[in-house]
């Protein structure tokens, strides 16, 4: 596991550096307080031929340290970095399969270039990271937490891969309890917004009954948030009785024991990452 979390984390160093590029994508978008109200992400009309230049850019950044990181996945990049290369105009398609969640649309591009799916669902999330990270620090500020209270992210429209408690700042019962405020992080661009408590993220269930939560004696700071109902489950980090550094995106790596726990009794991860995809 060890040699796992060093390879996303050198991952996460190469994407440090695209997000911290020159690059003036994405622009600042006008705030449409009705729409954001509705649920519409920030990112949404974004796409453009400026994004397609900067995904090119990101590919070949984090293409080359997949394949020093990941040997299994080597060979796939190689293949991805070719046809990005020798077909133009593929980048935005395979950007929007991934983006959609449109596992059809996903199949079709990973026929085109040759790649299995999952393969090439990993590749491109890796690509797609550092580019909405960008979006994230750009637009993050207009999605202020206290207007935002949705189960996708408020700049990309992705699903959180983790959630964490932290000290309540006020006395809804609605929001927080005894255990502090819920947050979630974004499974791609990173970015960070408030969430109901006792509510499943995937599903909307709100009956306490029928959501449960998981965890191991001896590490109270880590636990499952798991729905009955629909039976998606989130990791989740109790920052109020965390040791140590946190940081959100590495974080869930080290809890896969959890992971395991959960799909054992049948729940499925809210968010597949390559560390929670066992079967």
């Amino acid at each position: 596991m060890d040699a796992v979390a060093g390879a996303f984390a050198a991952l996460n160093e190469a994407a440090r550096e695209i997000v911290s590029g020159d690059s003036s994508w994405p622009p600042y978008a006008e705030f449409d307080a009705e729409a954001f109200g509705a649920g519409t992400p920030l990112l949404a009309g974004l796409m453009s031929q400026d994004f397609e230049q900067f995904f090119l850019d990101s590919a070949s950044v984090m293409l080359p340290a997949i394949q020093a990181g990941f040997p299994l996945a080597a060979r796939f990049a190689v293949a991805l970095n070719a046809a990005l290369e020798d077909t133009p105009g593929v980048a935005v398609r395979l950007a929007a399969a991934v983006l959609s969640g449109d596992e059809k649309a996903l199949d079709a591009a990973a026929e085109q270039v040759d790649i299995p799916a999952p393969a090439l669902n990993f590749l491109l999330q890796e690509i797609l990271r550092p580019c909405l990270r960008r979006a994230s620090e750009r637009l993050g500020k207009l999605a202020a937490g206290e207007l935002w209270f949705k189960s996708h992210c408020p700049v990309c429209g992705s699903r959180p891969d983790m959630g964490y408690l932290k000290e309540k700042g006020d006395e809804s019962e609605f929001l927080v309890s005894k255990a502090g405020m819920l947050w979630m992080h974004c499974s791609t661009c990173g970015h960070d917004w408030r969430f109901m408590r006792l509510v499943c993220p995937s599903c909307g269930q709100n009956d306490h009954e029928r959501l449960e939560v998981l965890s191991v004696e001896g590490c109270p700071e880590e636990r499952v948030h798991a729905c009955t109902e629909c039976k998606r489950y989130l990791p989740v980090a109790d920052l109020t009785k965390w040791r140590g550094p946190f940081n959100p995106d590495l974080a869930p790596i080290g809890m896969v024991h959890l992971d395991i726990l959960a799909q054992e009794r049948g729940y499925i991860p809210l968010v597949r990452r390559p560390w929670n995809s066992f079967g």
